[in-house]
């Protein structure tokens, strides 16, 4: 559990605590992991109950905004890589009416976050000189390059992808990263679709308290996230396409070793069946009581082996 806030007072930004939100400054209040304490904090700053933000805290929670009487409440999707996949987080944001406030809620740490934290001093008074609509897009543009930095790591898994793509001793391994890439690409591109309409509502002027001077950045913001959609749809068309190849691959590459082992079975075959015939109790076979009967055998088994391995070479099944 931590919660980071950050005050903008007298042209200068320092950090401060809770109880300072109740102040008319600009202020921007991050919690990660919130307890109870700072839900029932949060609960009674904008007017609502603790059920409800746990209800919006749900990993199915859908990426919205709605209009409170005091809040203007917008939540996101940002992404969140693990060992398996990528997945997308909710990102809660209460941007005030009354007082200059904007509060931030969600689970785990959130890259797009820190990244706005660590902005350098002269960035960050230049972000919030811009007032709260200002702090809230750059907050939004780093979550939107958030997804940008895990589709070029989507893009480097799919060239690894292809690289292996006629690797049949890995096929297993290459069959489990190329289906956790397309559930990668499944999660973040409907985190997408929905955040694109919430970036879309905002610039609409959907939500209140914002200055309509920025909402052409907004504007911008959704075609990039409509940029970020279409290379999920390529990327999506082409692991599709993979998984196709490396499937008709494999099963070429049976095809081929059956051939093969068919091939060296008839070679078996046929000596076997001379040897076969040679070996039946019968008194009267041909040469069967010739001195030479043994070596003719001998020499038939071999040239059939030679003729039928000829021929097999010929036709490549061997």
């Amino acid at each position: 559990m931590s919660h980071c806030v950050l005050i903008f007072e007298k042209e200068t930004i320092r950090e401060a605590g809770l109880e300072d939100i109740h102040k008319d400054d600009l202020i921007w209040a991050d919690f990660q992991d919130p307890t109870e304490k700072d839900l029932k904090f949060v609960a009674e700053l904008i007017g609502t109950g603790i059920p409800e933000i746990k209800e919006w805290f749900k990993p199915s929670q859908r990426p919205t905004l709605f209009q409170q009487d005091d809040y203007s409440a917008i939540f996101l999707g940002f992404p969140v890589a693990s060992n398996k996949s990528i997945h997308a987080h909710p990102l809660l944001i209460f941007v005030s009416k009354d007082r200059n406030d904007i509060i931030t809620l969600h689970r785990g740490p959130c890259l797009a976050l820190e990244k706005v934290h660590s902005y350098n001093e002269l960035r960050n008074l230049r972000v919030f000189k811009g007032g709260i609509t200002n702090v809230l897009l750059a907050i939004l543009e780093e979550v939107v390059d958030s997804f940008f930095d895990n589709v070029e790591k989507i893009s480097d898994d799919l060239e690894n992808i292809e690289g292996h793509m006629f690797d049949y001793k890995n096929s297993r391994n290459v069959m489990n990263l190329t289906f956790t890439v397309k559930k990668s690409l499944i999660y973040l591109n409907r985190a997408l679709i929905a955040d694109r309409e919430v970036v879309m509502g905002i610039e609409r002027q959907y939500v209140k308290f914002f200055d309509e001077e920025r909402l052409g950045d907004f504007r911008d913001l959704s075609l990039k996230i409509v940029q970020l959609i279409e290379m999920m749809t390529t990327y999506r068309d082409i692991i599709t396409s993979t998984i196709e190849i490396h499937l008709s691959a494999i099963s070429n590459n049976l095809n081929v070793t059956m051939k093969k082992v068919t091939s060296w079975g008839a070679l078996i075959l046929v000596p076997s069946l001379i040897a076969g015939i040679f070996g039946m109790n019968f008194e009267y076979i041909p040469i069967l009581h010739e001195r030479t009967g043994f070596y003719i055998s001998i020499i038939l088994m071999v040239s059939s082996v030679y003729v039928l391995a000829r021929y097999f070479q010929k036709k490549d099944w061997l």
